[in-house]
């Protein structure tokens, strides 16, 4: 949504010696390096690797970018139907 182009995944059938089906996404960010997830097929594999995040509308990623880039995101957000959460 926010533009970063999907540059490689990662498929594995096990991880950390167990058999846990995971993906791992990596973004582009422009600058040479790239940002990062994990998915684990199974919701009791993605719990168990974590991280446990606490309740908070709080997690946030700042990345550095002009004004042009910054109105795309925002348009992008807006045509997608993205609203914020009610408190």
């Amino acid at each position: 949504m926010i533009g970063l182009p999907l540059i490689a995944t990662c498929a594995r059938l096990t991880c950390c010696s167990a058999p846990n089906a995971s993906c791992h996404l990596f973004f582009e960010i422009g600058d040479g390096s790239a940002l990062a997830f994990f998915k684990f097929a199974n919701p009791e594999d993605q719990a168990l690797f974590g991280p446990k995040m606490p309740a908070s509308p709080f997690h946030h990623i700042a990345l550095n970018v002009d004004q042009e880039t910054q109105e795309g995101i925002e348009k992008r957000i807006a045509v997608a139907g993205y609203t914020e959460p009610a408190t």
